[in-house]
Order: C-alpha cells, then structure tokens, then sequence
C-alpha cells in the first residue's frame, strides 16, 4: 500500500517525537525514495548560525528508518521492529534555512534478499544513503545499516 506524505509524516512524529519537534515533514513517497523537509529550523541552530550536525544526523538516520518501515510493508514483510544499527556520516558545507532531507531505496535485488533473510531467520539488514540539501545542493552524505527483525531489536 502506497502512503501519503501526510499519513507518513503524523506516523513518523507518533513514533519518533524528536521529528515533530524538528519539524521534519515528508513531501513525497514513490515507492523507492522518501523526502522530507525540516523548514523550520531555528530550534536546531547552533553557536555559528547554522544547522546542528546532530539535527541534521537526527533527520538522515529517522528518515532512513521510516523508509525501511515503508519498504518491510511494500514488501509484505509485517510485524517488524526497524533499528539503526551503525552509520557513517560526512557534512560537505553548513545548513543555514530549511533542509530538504532524502532517503533513496536499495536495489530490488537486495530487497527481494531482505525478504527471504527475514522469512527464513527472522531478521535480515539494509542499507540506505540520505543526502540532506540546502538550496540544491548536498551538505551532508549519511549511510546506515538498519536490522530489520521479528524479535526486538
């Protein structure tokens, strides 16, 4: 079942308060890549007047989750619990207004993998890319690896 951005975004601030209060707000859910902006971002600016890192980490590393959690149902993969479990993370420039945030879909190989690992075992791992922008261009590249389990993680 295909979500709509608002569907997705009141879930996302349901399950994760830190995205309410950063006002991250999805704006586009193809199947295959989730997109987000935080346009208010003045609860997240720092002593140099820009973005937080960790705000801008914050935003990859849930919208990476979310994306997992859309994919396990795209995929009929039910009753999962979804963890970050390492990332790396690299800021090219400084984020000074509203961030456009997004989270892009592993290939259908590695999918159609996930779905049998977590059938025959329980669990299985993906990994997602989030690249956070600031008026078009890329300020931060973030890569996680997310568990996506039966049990919980």
């Amino acid at each position: 079942m295909l979500r709509t951005p608002k569907y997705i975004t009141e879930w996302m601030h349901s399950q994760v308060p830190m995205t309410k209060v950063t006002h991250l707000e999805v704006v586009s859910w193809d199947g295959g890549s989730l997109k987000a902006w935080a346009k208010k971002w003045s609860p997240n600016v720092n002593d140099k007047g820009t973005m937080y890192a960790g705000a801008i980490l914050g935003s990859e590393a849930v919208l990476g989750w979310a994306l997992c959690n859309l994919l396990a149902e795209e995929y009929g993969i039910d009753g999962i619990e979804v963890a970050v479990v390492s990332c790396n993370v690299g800021f090219s420039s400084p984020i000074e207004g509203a961030m456009e945030v997004i989270a892009t879909s592993p290939g259908k190989d590695e999918l159609e993998s996930l779905s049998r690992k977590v059938s025959d075992k329980g669990k299985g791992s993906l990994k997602v890319r989030c690249e956070c922008k600031w008026k078009g261009a890329v300020c931060s590249s973030y890569e996680g690896i997310y568990v996506i389990s039966k049990t919980p993680v």
